[in-house]
């Protein structure tokens, strides 16, 4: 089930998008994948799908971004650094942890 992180290349610390028509046939294997599993349970069975996290991309990206400032700032003057770390990065790189911090769950009886 792990296909989905994959493809949309969330390891990858690429922060283009992936195209619809990139994710409908790995979107369609995990539906194919949980339907097979639903049929195969017996009755009276509860089947948990729960994704690990949401998308991580633009907070390992931040998250980046924080490291060098702050290796530049333990040597460079602050004026001297080419990339700058302010309150509108901080602001948004807590946005991204919420993002890549939730996650969807489902919960069925058979």
């Amino acid at each position: 089930m792990k296909d989905v992180e994959m493809a949309a290349k969330w390891k990858d610390n690429d922060s283009t998008e992936v195209s619809v028509e990139e994710m409908e046939p790995v979107l369609a294997q995990l539906d194919e994948n949980i339907s097979r599993l639903w049929r195969a349970l017996p009755p009276c069975t509860a089947l948990m799908v729960i994704t690990g996290s949401g998308d991580p991309r633009e907070m390992s990206r931040l998250h980046a971004k924080k490291r060098l400032y702050d290796s530049e700032l333990k040597m460079k003057k602050w004026d001297d650094i080419p990339v700058k770390w302010m309150d509108e990065d901080q602001q948004a790189y807590t946005l991204a942890v919420d993002k890549a911090r939730t996650g969807l769950g489902f919960i069925a009886i058979k």
